[in-house]
């Protein structure tokens, strides 16, 4: 499978606690807390189960 890099862009006033805890579980992504965005290294089917567990938080992104 083919890996990319995604930027994920965050909400301004997102819990970046909780993406913190999410990022630590997922070894391709790595945050960039002052620019509320995660870096992300992988396929597009890991970027989907990322996307999914930043739901289960609230989190609504944009994928760049």
């Amino acid at each position: 499978m083919k890996r990319t890099i995604y930027w994920v862009r965050f909400r301004e006033n997102c819990d970046i606690n909780a993406i913190d805890d999410i990022c630590f579980e997922f070894s391709e992504a790595t945050l960039w807390y002052e620019d509320n965005e995660a870096r992300f290294y992988g396929t597009s089917e890991r970027l989907q189960e990322f996307i999914r567990a930043l739901a289960t938080v609230g989190e609504e992104v944009t994928i760049k």
